[in-house]
């Protein structure tokens, strides 16, 4: 599945923690949606974490979902 959209502007990764500029930093280089599985699959984190990660993100309003449990950055 690919999601068109425009690139997101850099987050300034120094106000978040280690796992949330992991994600971020992934989900920036990547420049599209990318599935929560491959999200833990390529930065190495066990799927409880990036969870907790994920929704620490979406409430900071910095990434957002896309169907099918697709994420980029907002």
């Amino acid at each position: 599945i690919t999601y068109n959209f425009q690139a997101a502007p850099k987050p300034d990764f120094d106000s978040f923690d280690e796992k949330q500029q992991i994600v971020l930093k992934y989900l920036y280089e990547a420049n599209s949606a990318v599935h929560i599985n491959d999200i833990s699959r390529d930065c190495s984190i066990d799927m409880t974490e990036l969870s907790f990660t994920i929704i620490q993100l979406l409430m900071a309003r910095v990434i957002k979902q896309h169907p099918g449990e697709y994420y980029s950055l907002s």
